[in-house]
């Protein structure tokens, strides 16, 4: 279990890396960016096996072998491999029924893979499990997002944000419905927040670009 923290804190901040704003030159950036994916994938790799390995020692209980399908399965979405992860996601609620998280995650297997109704069909149970778990209404408002429902994304994501003021990512996302929706100030009034809040982070980089086109529609204006 060592190694394996090891690894995934070793993917962790690799990830960190990945996801950050790099101000260097375009082709050292795309060298560096595809360097870093593929260490990603192989570590990515690498946690899945360790996952296996666990699972198939026979000796987890059911509700640690439930916890490793969970973890196996968001290793597979990560990677990518959206019906690995689904069967891992549907171990881990055979086991253990009432696991939201496990819902929101095969959820998001069903959402990357366009199967909308199943993905609703999981957020809403994981809701009904867990009302206040901000990830899965943020999962929940980026379907909304896919198929162009923007009014409904907004009211799902101020009610993530009521439950978790500090979600940068359901923010972003509002402020992106808003823009889409032509209401300029308030996108530009989201994403702003999104900067001010974290300066640094992935959400910065889009959400900067997003708010300064809001901004152009405003004139300028908060």
């Amino acid at each position: 279990m060592a190694r394996l923290a090891l690894i995934l804190s070793f993917v962790f901040v690799l990830g960190a890396a990945v996801s950050g704003c790099f101000i260097i030159e375009p082709i050292i950036y795309s060298i560096h960016y595809a360097q870093l994916a593929e260490e990603l994938r192989e570590n990515h790799a690498r946690i899945i096996d360790e996952y296996t390995k666990a699972i198939q020692s026979g000796e987890l209980s059911d509700d640690e072998l439930a916890v490793a399908f969970y973890d196996r399965g968001t290793a597979y979405a990560d990677a990518d491999q959206y019906e690995e992860a689904i069967h891992d996601f549907d171990e881990a609620l055979r086991l253990y029924p009432r696991y939201a998280a496990a819902l929101t995650g095969r959820g998001k297997a069903y959402r990357y893979k366009s199967q909308y109704d199943e993905a609703v069909r999981d957020f809403n149970e994981a809701l009904r499990l867990n009302p206040r778990h901000a990830d899965t209404w943020n999962a929940q408002d980026q379907l909304y997002f896919d198929t162009g429902q923007y009014e409904q994304a907004i009211s799902d994501f101020d009610e993530a944000l009521h439950r978790d003021r500090r979600h940068d990512t359901a923010r972003q996302s509002r402020g992106r419905a808003y823009f889409y929706l032509a209401r300029f100030a308030e996108a530009a009034a989201d994403l702003a927040r999104v900067v001010e809040a974290a300066p640094r982070s992935r959400t910065t980089c889009f959400g900067f670009i997003s708010r300064s086109n809001a901004m152009a529609k405003t004139g300028g204006r908060r």
